[in-house]
C-alpha cells in the first residue's frame, strides 16, 4: 500500500501574470507602469542624464510578492473581492518604503544632493 504523496509546494512566490504590479508601501498601494525590474531611478547623474540603475536593487532588502485581498481598506475604494498579486515592501524599514515612493535607486538614496529629473 502507498502512501498518498504530500501535494508539491510552489515553485515561487505568486507574481503577477500579466498587467501593471502593484506595491504596497507606506500604508498605500501604488500601480506601477511598467514591471518593477524595469523601473529607473529618477535621480540625474552629474553627465545630467537620468540614472541607468533600477529601484529594484539586489543589494537593498527586497519585499515579497503576496496575495493579498483587493477589498477596501481603510476607506480605499472597494474592489472586487478576489485576491491579486501585491509586492509588498510594508515590512521593510521606513527609509527603504521612502526610497521606493522617492523613485531612487540605493546609491541615490544616500545622495542628499542629487537633483530630480523632471
Amino acid at each position: 500500500m502507498s502512501l498518498p504523496s504530500a501535494p508539491a509546494a510552489p515553485a515561487c512566490e505568486p507574481r503577477p501574470s500579466s498587467g501593471r504590479p502593484v506595491v504596497q508601501l507606506l500604508l498605500g498601494r501604488y500601480l506601477a507602469d511598467q514591471p518593477l525590474e524595469h523601473i529607473r531611478c529618477v535621480a540625474q547623474t552629474r553627465q545630467r542624464r537620468r540614472c541607468p540603475r533600477s529601484v529594484l536593487s539586489p543589494h537593498a532588502p527586497a519585499g515579497l510578492w503576496r496575495l493579498l485581498p483587493a477589498t477596501a481598506h481603510r476607506g480605499q475604494l472597494a474592489l472586487p473581492a478576489a485576491p491579486m498579486a501585491v509586492y509588498d515592501l510594508s515590512r521593510l524599514p521606513y527609509a527603504e518604503q521612502l526610497r521606493w515612493r522617492t523613485q531612487r535607486c540605493p546609491a541615490h538614496a544616500a545622495a542628499d544632493g542629487a537633483a530630480d529629473l523632471p
